[in-house]
Parts: C-alpha cells; structure tokens; sequence
C-alpha cells in the first residue's frame, strides 16, 4: 500500500469515526424530543428497541449540550467533527468557530503553562483539534483572524 492510499484510508476512517459521533448526537436529541409526545414504552415500541435502551437513550441526552441557534452543534467539537464528517463547509466551520463564545481556559502565568487542563468548550477545543489534523492552519489561522477582527470591531 503506498503512503497516498494509506492517507486516503486514515482520512476516510476518520471522517466515518466522526459522522458516527454526530449521528448519535442527532439521534439522542430525536429520542430526547420524541420523549415528549410518547411514553418510553411507546417510544421503544416506534423504534424497533427495548424500553432500557431508550432509559439509556434519554439519560445521555440529558447530559449533551442543545445545538446552539445559528450553529451546528452544541459544542465546538460538535461542529468540528460534523466538518469531518463532511455534515458542514468549511465556511460554515470557520465562521461558527469564529462566531462561538467560548469558555474562560485554564491558563497560568509563567513556565508551568503547559500544565494547565483542557476546558471543554473553550479555545482548547480548536487547539486539539489543529493538533490532532483534525482541522488545518489554514482554517485554525482564519478563525484566529476573525476573532481578532472581531475584538478590533466596535459594536454599536
């Protein structure tokens, strides 16, 4: 296998890792929204599962975050694994990234920067994912940009 058909392979599996996450996201909100015009026995029955799984079902939507108005997920790695999974253009991702309010970071001052904690929610998430190739410097340098532009706009 030369190294091009194994970059296509990672990338494809990759892409179909992510695709799978937002499914079940997307799923456990219908199950989540659905819970509200059926029983879970009635909602089990709909589906074609057993009453548990929808208790399961309904005990992880609780703990996911509602996608925001505007964006496409809930999270930034919500929008950044539905831009892998190919669910979202890179334009729609470079403007939600630069557009999310993103959570205070854990950030010290001085030679011990390197041990601070990953914040879900915060920039960190678009740190990871440029780390990890997820995203690219292009896009994790637009984002950058705009946030900077933004700061620089007075808002009437």
């Amino acid at each position: 296998m030369t190294l091009m058909e194994t970059e296509a392979l990672i990338q494809n599996a990759r892409r179909l890792s992510r695709r799978q996450r937002v499914d079940w996201l997307d799923e456990l909100r219908s199950v989540k929204a659905l819970s509200a015009q059926f029983t879970q026995v009635e909602l089990a029955s709909q589906l074609g599962v057993a009453q548990p799984t929808i208790s399961r079902k309904l005990q992880a939507a609780a703990k996911i975050p509602a996608v925001r108005p505007g964006f496409a997920g809930g999270t930034p790695n919500e929008i950044i694994d539905r831009y892998v999974a190919g669910a979202l253009p890179r334009e729609d991702l470079v403007d939600q990234l630069a557009r999310w309010e993103y959570a205070k970071g854990d950030r010290t001052d001085g030679p011990l920067d390197d041990l601070t904690f990953h914040v879900e929610g915060s920039f960190d998430d678009v740190v990871t994912a440029l780390d990890k190739g997820l995203i690219d410097e292009s896009i994790y340098d637009e984002v950058l940009d705009r946030i900077a532009e933004a700061q620089q706009t007075p808002t009437s």
